[in-house]
This record gives C-alpha cells, sequence and structure tokens, in this order.
C-alpha cells in the first residue's frame, strides 16, 4: 500500500536535493517529494528538478512530465518560462541529435578497424549519451553489448556497475543479483600489478583494500535494494548490515542513495527483523554502520533504534508514526513502509514478552501507548497462532501465561542423542580396525580394466577400504554384528 501523500514542513529542499550528485537520482528524489507534499514543499522541488535538468541533462521528455505537473501547481511560473523552456528543449534535443550521430559514426569505424578495446569505449559512450538523455532502454542495450569486448576483470566490473546503475533506475530490481554475484566473483582489479618498493606496495595495497571494500559496499546496497524489492527484509537488512566503508566515504557515492537514505533502510529492517540482542551486536557495536545513523535525523537513533533496544516500544513506536511521512518520499522505501512498521510492531510484541512467563495485558497496553487491552489481546492472539508466541491468554483476567520449554529436558535429549550417534560410530570403528586386522578384505569384482598390482592381481588400498564402509555397515547389521565382535573377543555395546 502506497502512503497517502503528507506535508513536510521541515524539508529543507535545497539540502535534500544536494544529498544526490547524479542528476537522474537528484530529479527521482524531487519528483517523489513533491508528489507527497504540500504545495509549499512541491513547488520549490519541482523547480528544483527543472533546473537540475537543464543543466545536467538532455532528457527533454521527463523535462515536459516535471514541468507539467508544476504547471498544475504554480502555472503563473510555467507561463513566464515557457519560451526558455522551449528554447531549451530544441537545443537539448539537436544536441543529443548531433552526438548520438557522432558517436554511432566513431562505433561504426572502430568496428571496421576490429579495436577490440576500442569498440568496448564506443558502446560505453553510446550508454551513457542515451542515459543522459533519458533513454533507459537504449542505454542498457549499449551497456550490455561492452560484455562481449571486455578484457579485464575492470571491464567486466565497470560493465555490471553501469548495468546495476540503469537497471535501480528502471526499477527492475529482478535482474540485479545476477550481475552482483558476478561482479562479487571476480577477481580484484584494483590490485597493483608491480610496486618498487616497500613503501610503494604498502600504500599502493591500503589504496587497493579501501577501492574494493567500497566497490563491494556498493554491490551490498544493490543487492539490498533487490531483496527489499522482493519483501526479503531479513535478506536485505544482512546485505545492510555487510557494509564495510564508513559513510563519508559511501558518501562520495550518491548515484543511488544518500548515507542517510542507507541509514534510515538499515534501522527499519533491521528492528524489523532481528532481535534486541542481534540489533546490538550487529549494529549499535558497529562503528562503521553507527557513522550511517550519525548523518540521518536525530529521531532514527535516540527514538527508534534506542528505544526499541531499551525496550522503550511506546516511544519507539510512536516515533515511526511521526517519522512515518519522512520514509514515505524515499523512492525504494515508499512501497514498504506500513508493511515493515507492522514488523516493527509485531516483532516489539514478541520482544516484550520473551523475559515473562505471565504478562498482564493491561500493564502491556500501557508500555505500547494503547488505550484498548482488547486490541492487544488480538494481536496476541494472533501471534500465538503463527507460532511467534507460545503461551495461553487468560481473557477473563487479562493475563498472557507465556509457555516455556524446560530447559533441563531439551539439555539430556540433546545429550542422551549425542551419546548414541558417539556409541554408533565408535562401534563401527572398531569393527572396521578389527577386521584389517584379521586381514579381511572384499575385493573389488574383476573387470578388464582393472587395476592392477605389479603382478597382474587384484590392488587393494586404504581408499577402497573406506569405499566399503558402507556396504560393510549394510551387510552386518544387528545381531550379525555382535556375533562378528564375539568372534574377535570384543566387547559390544
Amino acid at each position: 500500500m502506497e502512503p497517502e501523500p503528507a506535508d513536510l514542513l521541515d524539508v529543507d529542499v535545497p539540502a535534500f536535493a544536494t544529498a544526490y550528485a547524479a542528476p537522474h537520482a537528484r530529479v527521482s528524489r524531487l519528483e517523489a517529494l513533491a508528489a507527497r507534499a504540500s504545495a509549499a514543499i512541491a513547488v520549490p522541488a519541482l523547480r528544483a528538478a527543472v533546473d537540475c535538468l537543464r543543466a545536467n541533462s538532455l532528457d527533454v521528455q521527463r523535462h515536459a512530465t516535471v514541468l507539467a505537473r508544476l504547471a498544475v501547481l504554480d502555472p503563473a511560473f510555467v507561463a513566464a518560462d515557457a519560451e526558455r523552456a522551449v528554447r531549451w528543449a530544441e537545443t537539448a534535443a539537436a544536441q543529443g541529435r548531433s552526438i548520438r550521430d557522432s558517436l554511432d559514426a566513431q562505433l561504426a569505424t572502430y568496428k571496421a578497424n576490429l579495436i577490440k578495446e576500442s569498440i568496448r569505449m564506443a558502446h560505453c559512450d553510446l550508454a551513457e549519451h542515451y542515459y543522459k538523455c533519458g533513454d533507459l532502454a537504449s542505454a542498457m542495450k549499449c551497456f550490455l553489448k561492452c560484455r562481449d569486448f571486455c578484457s579485464t576483470p575492470k571491464h567486466v566490473l565497470d560493465m555490471c556497475l553501469s548495468v546495476l546503475k540503469v537497471t535501480v533506475e528502471q526499477q527492475n530490481f529482478s535482474p540485479i543479483q545476477a550481475y552482483v554475484l558476478k561482479a562479487e566473483s571476480l577477481p580484484d582489479p584494483t590490485l597493483p600489478i608491480s610496486s618498487t618498493t616497500a613503501s610503494q606496495t604498502s600504500s599502493a595495497s591500503n589504496a587497493s583494500d579501501s577501492a574494493r571494500q567500497l566497490m563491494l559496499s556498493k554491490l551490498k546496497v544493490y543487492s539490498a535494494l533487490s531483496h527489499l524489492d522482493s519483501a526479503k527484509y531479513k535478506a536485505a537488512a544482512k546485505s545492510l548490515l555487510n557494509i564495510t566503508v564508513p559513510a563519508d566515504v559511501l558518501g562520495t557515492w550518491n548515484e543511488i542513495m544518500s548515507p542517510s537514505d542507507v541509514a534510515a533502510i538499515l534501522t527499519l529492517l533491521t528492528i524489523a527483523t532481528h532481535s534486541r540482542t542481534a540489533i546490538k551486536s550487529a549494529l549499535l557495536d558497529n562503528a562503521i554502520l553507527k557513522s550511517y545513523l550519525d548523518t540521518a535525523d536525530p529521531r532514527l537513533l535516540h527514538d527508534v533504534l534506542l528505544g526499541f533496544y531499551s525496550a522503550r516500544y511506546g516511544d519507539c513506536l510512536a516515533a515511526l508514526d511521526a517519522m512515518r511521512p519522512l520514509f514515505a518520499i524515499d523512492l525504494y522505501l515508499m512501497k514498504h513502509v506500513e508493511a515493515l512498521i507492522a514488523l516493527i510492531r509485531r516483532n516489539a510484541i514478541v520482544q516484550y514478552v520473551v523475559p515473562f512467563d505471565v504478562v498482564d495485558l493491561h500493564k502491556m497496553a500501557r508500555a505500547f501507548n494503547e488505550t484498548s487491552v482488547k486490541l492487544v489481546e488480538c494481536e496476541l492472539v494472533g501471534l500465538i497462532s503463527e507460532g511467534a508466541i507460545e503461551g495461553r491468554i487468560d481473557s477473563q483476567n487479562k493475563v498472557l501465561q507465556i509457555t516455556k520449554q524446560d530447559q533441563r529436558r531439551v539439555l539430556y535429549r540433546s545429550a542422551l542423542k549425542m551419546g548414541r550417534a558417539y556409541a554408533a560410530q565408535a562401534d563401527f570403528l572398531v569393527l572396521r580396525a578389527s577386521m584389517v586386522k584379521q586381514d579381511m578384505f572384499i575385493d573389488a569384482p574383476h573387470s578388464d580394466d582393472h587395476r592392477g598390482s605389479g603382478d597382474g592381481g587384484p590392488w587393494h588400498s586404504v581408499d577402497d577400504d573406506f569405499r566399503e564402509d558402507h556396504r560393510m555397515d549394510n551387510v552386518i547389521g544387528g545381531s550379525d554384528r555382535k556375533g562378528v565382535f564375539q568372534r574377535f573377543g570384543l566387547g559390544f555395546t
């Protein structure tokens, strides 16, 4: 369910726009903001989108779309700007055709000369031009054509990252995992080939490691977006928790999302799918990931994350409700805000009852800022029926009785099972050792191409003994095995 439009009076549009360097990302974010904000915010956002398109893009069609949306909210500005808009559109279209014809001619020349590297670079230049013009389908085709002319791991990596960028722009997340796995399996293209001194070797190695960690973190972000689109929230959280570069390093790559966006998605996914203990070990104790939280709204860390971890579930859910409009303008989070908040509330209820044997529903309702005990009771009934909570509800006294497993009984069962497995394995090893000691061998069936010793007879090795183990275990079993042990003077248990 897509969130309803909301007033976002505390959004600073210029600061919001500068968080994204890539024109496509900036315009997409501004359009999403304008779609869910009041006119006081939507008009400056759409004006900023128009300025970004005219300064950094040749996308005439998107320029017209943004102007059409702006004309509904601010017709006076669009009417005054009409002449300039027409002039820019004509110039951008002519420039786009000229550059495309030049690049096509260049590509044809390279193909005639059979220069592989030049053909690859020409395809890349043409793809980037299509991307700048907003023709994402043609850009994707050209990037995929580069694959046939890649000669080094770096070329393949660049191709994968370019394809991922266009795929995310198209909101087509299904092929992301394939290209992420392909990029992760490549050898490190940033390693230096040679160095003259030890200091240069160390410096180059550190730079190479930093570049690779940044590349792997980018791939984790792409993977998380793919899982998020498929509503695989735990897998998406796991991908973001594996980011290994701080916010200031990943912030230099803001074509897709800013560090504050990473913090928002990471926080919601983590508290929706992890226990409080796991949140502390995976997120709160991780200095790298905390650097992302420092770039986001302070309420995200102090009220939402720490509120959940400190068992202040009412404060956490109230902060989530207050920040819901901010989550609703995120391109990749907007479709999942309601589902994630529902999962967070579900997880909070489960975490609340974990330490107790008996829970008073009246106290629980106050802890969750609920005025209706009946609503809390209905939620508990659903969780019990799903198996998330093991317990029974006393509707008369409004009490939840938790059914806990007898840990001593579980431990004894586990120990007995392990002991039986150990005894069976020990019996088998003793039997095999006794058979080897008594020279009891089973030769492999004779064949024309059998292996032989120096005299051409049957050949036997220890490996053959291992191959016969399972056969002997099937042949000698139960009372027969006991008889074999007694024959060799061994005990049998």
